[in-house]
């Protein structure tokens, strides 16, 4: 399949191959490598629906029959995978519950055990030194790099919304297309998505800013966002490089102050 381009394709679209053998479904997936083994008795139903990008693979996986899944992403890339099913599931034997985040890193095999009627996102993202984004991606998965195991990540309660979101973006891109995103903004805001679901919940940054900072601080992003000459799209590292505060930071001052993530007012148009 021909990776899409942003300097050739400004409007991606998902793509969807509905399946009913579980061999044809595990061979479908670019920059991936797995096999499937059916656990459940019955006729196998299956979709893969995906997009593709030079930098970036979103994809979600849904079957109705327990799988086990033998994984690995063949390319030099950072694998982040979830799911919102209220199931229970397993990665190389680990019980995995709804609303955690799992990461693995390119090139190390792992094994997922999927439930019957279940559904599981994927974002596979390539490493990029270059790419300030990437390079924070590549800096909080030093833990698990030289390790055979996938990170396993618990998410707080501001961080599960991200998932949440990063599904509607999803959803919404399949439903009616992408005409009103460029390639560039996907990724852009998908990495953003996952880089804010990474600020560690046990990270007690202490706050900084006070009651009267946090409202200077809003009041400066609107005014920043409102700029006329300012560029879009913009991630959420730029507005703090911009503002000069971190990104947890940010994020206490709008959840404070205007109730919401910074990221939500991203992810669908007004």
């Amino acid at each position: 399949m021909e990776l899409i381009s942003s300097h050739d394709h400004p409007a991606p679209k998902v793509i969807t191959h509905h399946n009913f053998d579980a061999d044809i479904q595990s061979e479908q997936l670019n920059r991936w490598e797995q096999l499937y083994d059916q656990l459940s008795p019955g006729p196998f139903t299956g979709t893969i629906r995906e997009l593709q990008m030079d930098q970036l693979h979103l994809f979600c996986e849904s079957s109705s029959s327990q799988l086990r899944q033998q994984c690995v992403v063949n390319k030099q890339s950072y694998w982040f995978g979830f799911s919102l099913e209220p199931q229970h599931y397993h990665i190389n034997e680990k019980q995995v519950a709804p609303y955690q985040l799992l990461a693995s890193r390119a090139y190390t095999p792992f094994e997922l055990i999927t439930p019957e009627d279940f559904s599981i996102y994927s974002v596979v993202l390539e490493a990029d030194e270059k790419n300030p984004d990437s390079a924070f991606l590549m800096q909080h998965l030093e833990r698990i790099e030289g390790s055979s195991q996938p990170l396993i990540h618990s998410l707080d309660p501001a961080n599960m919304r991200q998932l949440y979101n990063l599904r509607a973006y999803f959803e919404h891109l399949a439903k009616s297309g992408s005409h009103w995103r460029n390639v560039d903004t996907i990724q852009k805001l998908v990495t953003d998505a996952i880089m804010q679901c990474l600020i560690d919940e046990h990270d007690n940054e202490p706050s900084t800013i006070k009651q009267v900072r946090r409202t200077k601080v809003v009041k400066e992003l609107k005014n920043l966002v409102d700029d006329p000459d300012l560029s879009f799209p913009i991630t959420i590292s730029e507005l703090c490089s911009k503002l000069y505060i971190s990104r947890r930071a940010l994020q206490y001052a709008c959840e404070e102050k205007l109730g919401c993530s910074l990221i939500s007012s991203y992810w669908l148009p007004a």
